[in-house]
């Protein structure tokens, strides 16, 4: 990133990858990528990346909203991501049928695709391997899965873990500062009244780490 430039990536932690929950983390992904470049990019113009995606840690999955900017300080643009995921609910309840089907087909799609080459079919091989996980038909489930979500079930889903104020809802804001900008004092409480904890430097951040619970280990399968 250049330094004259601000940057802001905000994470919304989910749940252990397990059937549906990833795959609602996936479609909300998917779904929500164009309008969240529609509204900070084109119409309100903060920074020359905008990114909504899923974002995959260890086995946990989470939504990931990145935006850079070269206008904008991290504050305001973290204040304008929060002002879009408030949309949110709205923009579900009104989506149309058919582009929700649209966009739970081409999850399924997806999916279901075969691997284009041998490197591919063996990295989905030894992924499984590695993690000790021994899914090897994944891909089929996750397609069943994904071919049954309802609209209602994303917004449920959104209500409980990503909704401001709803308790299961867990937020890591990342900020980059340009030289030019000044640090913005800090706040007591964040979004939703959560009490928010202010970490400068890897320092502070492993000291942090230390006193968190980590979530438990991916489930194991048998390797028969």
């Amino acid at each position: 990133m250049d330094e004259s430039n601000a940057a802001v990536e905000i994470t919304l932690q989910a749940e252990l990858d397990a059937q549906p929950s990833s795959q609602i983390v996936e479609l909300l992904a998917s779904i929500l990528s164009q309008p969240a470049f529609e509204t900070l990019r084109t119409r309100e113009g903060l920074g020359y990346l905008v990114d909504l995606s899923v974002r995959y840690d260890h086995g946990v999955y989470g939504l990931k909203v990145a935006v850079q900017s070269s206008t904008h300080g991290p504050a305001h643009l973290d204040e304008r991501i929060e002002a879009f995921l408030e949309s949110v609910p709205q923009l579900l309840e009104k989506l149309p049928p058919a582009a929700f089907a649209n966009h739970r087909d081409a999850l399924v799609k997806r999916r279901l695709q075969p691997p284009k080459t041998l490197r591919d079919e063996a990295s989905l091989h030894w992924s499984e391997i590695t993690n000790g996980t021994y899914d090897f038909e994944r891909d089929q489930a996750v397609a069943a899965s994904a071919a049954a979500l309802t609209q209602a079930e994303l917004l449920t889903y959104w209500n409980v873990h990503f909704e401001a104020h709803a308790p299961a809802r867990r937020k890591l804001a990342s900020h980059a500062f340009a030289p030019r900008h000044e640090l913005p004092p800090k706040r007591e409480r964040g979004v939703g009244g959560r009490s928010m904890v202010y970490l400068d430097g890897m320092g502070e951040v492993l000291a942090f780490k230390k006193t968190l619970s980590p979530f438990p280990a991916a489930p194991k399968r048998s390797k028969r």
